[in-house]
Formats: C-alpha cells, sequence, structure tokens
C-alpha cells in the first residue's frame, strides 16, 4: 500500500478543484491510515468506515505492510 507524508492532491479540470487521493485509497480500503507526526481524524474515520463496510484490502485478513515486512 501507498504512504504519503504530505496531501497528495489530483487535479480536475480547474485549478481551483482538488480531490485528496489520501482520502479517495482510504475510503476505498486501497490504503492503510498511518499516523505518522501530524494526526487526520477524516482519514482515521474513513479507514475505520472501510473496515467496518469490509471495502477492498478490508474484505480479507489484511497484514500491514510493516508487520509483513518485519516477519519476512
Amino acid at each position: 500500500m501507498f504512504k504519503y507524508s504530505a496531501p497528495t492532491y489530483l487535479t480536475k479540470f480547474e485549478p481551483s478543484c482538488y480531490e485528496d487521493v489520501n482520502l479517495i485509497m482510504i475510503q476505498k480500503g486501497m490504503a492503510w491510515y498511518c499516523p505518522f507526526g501530524k494526526k487526520n481524524e477524516q482519514y482515521k474515520k474513513a479507514e475505520e468506515q472501510a473496515r467496518a463496510n469490509k471495502i477492498s484490502l478490508w474484505s480479507q485478513k489484511a497484514i500491514a505492510p510493516r508487520k509483513f515486512r518485519k516477519n519476512k
């Protein structure tokens, strides 16, 4: 899964319209929320909701990348 240290944005057609790619990935169950440094409640809630709805990686028993690498 991907980890970003700063918010990453995807531009639409107008420069004033942005979407938070990190948030979208977490909502779709494609990324973990890793609270390094500044905490983000929006990311935390998005992950909790994705886990509760068993979306994507939460639909199975998922192993966090840092735990997977540690066990290798």
